[in-house]
């Protein structure tokens, strides 16, 4: 399955997010989201035209419940943060290593952020 990429819309509520794909995007009831916080470029301190790239952090996952044909509404699902919880729950990675770059609020999900699906079958697969 090809992943699909959005971007939060709208915040209706703190579990309630809508997001720019839809129907006409090949989004289904039931897709899993997840909503994505990507830092600044990062460049070699010591040749600064040199690009070693960026960092993509997790914010939290979403549920498609309702959908529509240029836009789908998710429910943020059990273990995520919510737009107005400063301290995210994830098991992704350890944010002291990230706190430097990241302010609390950058935690929040709002309208801009990005969306890229989640083959769910990945994930009850056991790993080797």
């Amino acid at each position: 399955m090809e992943k699909i990429t959005g971007k939060v819309a709208a915040v209706v509520n703190n579990t309630q997010f809508v997001i720019n794909r839809g129907k006409n995007n090949s989004v289904e009831k039931d897709m899993v989201f997840s909503i994505q916080m990507i830092l600044p470029t990062i460049k070699d301190p010591d040749d600064p035209s040199n690009i070693l790239g960026s960092l993509i952090y997790e914010k939290g996952r979403i549920k498609i419940s309702t959908i529509f044909d240029k836009m789908a509404v998710g429910n943020l699902l059990p273990g995520s943060m919510s737009s107005t919880v400063d301290d995210p729950i994830s098991n992704i990675f350890n944010k002291e290593n990230a706190q430097a770059m990241i302010k609390k609020e950058d935690w929040r999900i709002r309208v801009g952020d990005q969306v890229v699906s989640i083959d769910t079958s990945e994930l009850s697969r056991p790993q080797n």
